[in-house]
């Protein structure tokens, strides 16, 4: 139990006191992300960021209140992900629901 106090210390510790290199194209997302999660986390987040590349937009539809992306590989294939983004409330919504899945936090872009 003390271990995860020290570690749940530590982790604070380096938020409040180191700031990450942003090495992505995205630069202010990878700067919301940094300053809203943990080191750990953000560095899973940044590993989503960093493969955003591999994939293409292959539809955009745009409604009054959102606009819905459709992604595939860049390389092909038959999968698809689609994102909806609603600007009124600053809200990303993936249908792979990875964030939701492996623990992160869903926090609006802003």
């Amino acid at each position: 139990m003390s271990r995860l106090r020290n570690n749940e210390l530590k982790d604070d510790f380096d938020c409040i006191n180191e700031h990450p290199v942003l090495v992505t194209h995205l630069l202010q997302m990878e700067k919301h992300a940094a300053e809203v999660y943990t080191r750990n986390t953000f560095g899973r987040v940044l590993d989503e960021i960093k493969s955003e590349p591999k994939l293409s937009i292959v539809n955009c539809v745009d409604d009054v209140e959102s606009v819905m992306y459709t992604f595939r590989k860049f390389a092909g294939g038959d999968k698809t992900w689609n994102v909806r983004y609603t600007p009124s409330k600053s809200i990303f919504k993936c249908s792979c629901k990875m964030f939701e899945t492996i623990g992160i936090p869903v926090l609006p872009f802003i």
